[in-house]
């Protein structure tokens, strides 16, 4: 089995090691997510109803950048939850305040992911937690 890199002392080497690579890109990711997702939240009233494709876009681009990006730092849990917003909003037909759940449930999700700093799949629970988001959003 590979042994984990270690630091070398040497401040500019450990810098450029992968691990401080996916790490800095993790927490650019995380910075960008946390900054996004607050966004959404006043936009999610919005995309109920008729008339307000350019809301729903805005947020299904925001939720497609979420499932673009976790898995590539490490966070595979919030490309799906990002894959399953994406999957509810292209399917979504407007009308009634269920879409603004919906999405602020997703929403809910990330943020909650983000906070807690959970890391890979999230075991059982991030399994729950995407069984939970599939079931409102069907």
């Amino acid at each position: 089995m590979a042994e984990a890199a270690r630091p070398s002392g040497n401040a500019a080497a450990d810098a450029g090691s992968p691990e401080a690579l996916l790490a800095e890109a993790r927490a650019a990711y995380v910075a960008w997510a946390e900054r996004h997702l607050a966004e959404i939240r006043p936009t999610a009233a919005a995309i109920a109803g008729d008339g307000h494709a350019a809301a729903r876009q805005a947020v299904l681009e925001i939720f497609h950048d979420l499932k673009g990006g976790g898995g590539a730092v490490g966070l595979p849990l919030l490309s799906e939850i990002g894959a399953s917003a994406c999957a509810y909003l292209r399917q979504l037909d407007a009308g009634g305040d269920r879409p603004a759940r919906v999405v602020a449930a997703h929403v809910a999700a990330a943020e909650g992911v983000l906070a807690a700093g959970v890391e890979g799949d999230g075991g059982p629970a991030g399994a729950a937690l995407l069984e939970k988001l599939r079931r409102i959003s069907g």
